[in-house]
C-alpha cells in the first residue's frame, strides 16, 4: 500500500518528461498493485486457525477461502512475477539498444503488456479453481459442506499437464530472460 500511495504521488507524476519514464512509472505501479493484491490475498492465512478443514457447517468466508484463495495468490503471484520480467525487458532494451527501445518502450504498450500479463495469468491459473468441488452433505438436522477432490485432483494427466505450464511458464522462462537482461546490462 506505501509503494502504491508513494508512486502515486502528485510530485513524481510531474517530474517525468518522455514516453520511456512514464512507462516504467506505469510498470512500477501496476508491479506495486500486483503485489498488494497478493499479500491481501494471503493476509487471512494469519487468522487461519486450522490447515486443510475439508467439512464445513455453514458456508464461511474460510470455505470459499480454500477454494478460491489459491487461484488469487498464484495469480497476482506469477502476474508480479512476469511485471517485474516486462520491466527488466524495457531496462535493458533502453540501456542496450536505445534506438530501437523507442519504438516499443512507451506507455501504451507498456498499458497492453499490463493488461495481457493479468489476462493471461488470470486464464492460465483457472484450474487452480477446479482443485475442490464443495458438496453438500444433507443430514436430519444440518447440512455441511465438503470440500472435495475437483477435476485438477482426480485427473492426474490434467493436474500434471497444468504442473508443467506452470512450472516452464512461470519460473524456468522468467529466471532465463531474467538472467540473460540482467547479464547483458552488467
Amino acid at each position: 500500500l506505501l509503494n502504491v500511495l508513494v508512486l502515486t504521488r502528485r510530485r513524481i507524476q510531474t517530474g517525468m518528461d518522455c514516453q520511456m519514464e512514464k512507462a516504467a512509472y506505469m510498470g512500477l505501479i501496476a508491479l506495486a498493485l500486483s503485489d498488494m493484491f497478493y499479500c491481501l490475498s494471503m493476509f487471512p492465512v494469519i487468522f487461519k486457525t486450522s490447515n486443510g478443514q475439508l467439512i464445513f457447517q455453514q458456508r464461511t468466508f474460510w470455505l470459499y477461502y480454500e477454494v478460491y484463495g489459491k487461484y488469487f495468490q498464484n495469480t497476482f503471484s506469477y502476474t508480479s512475477t512476469w511485471l517485474t520480467l516486462m520491466m527488466a525487458a524495457s531496462r535493458y532494451a533502453a540501456i542496450c539498444h536505445p534506438l530501437h527501445a523507442r519504438l516499443f518502450v512507451h506507455a501504451k504498450a507498456t498499458l497492453i503488456c499490463i493488461v495481457a500479463t493479468l489476462i493471461c495469468w488470470a486464464a492460465l491459473n483457472l484450474p487452480n479453481l477446479w482443485i475442490y468441488d464443495v458438496a453438500d452433505i444433507h443430514c436430519p438436522e444440518t447440512t455441511y459442506y465438503l470440500l472435495d477432490h475437483g477435476v485438477l485432483k482426480t485427473n492426474p494427466r490434467f493436474n500434471q499437464a497444468f504442473m508443467y505450464i506452470w512450472l516452464i511458464v512461470g519460473f524456468i522462462i522468467p529466471v532465463l530472460l531474467l538472467a540473460y537482461c540482467n547479464i547483458h546490462l552488467i
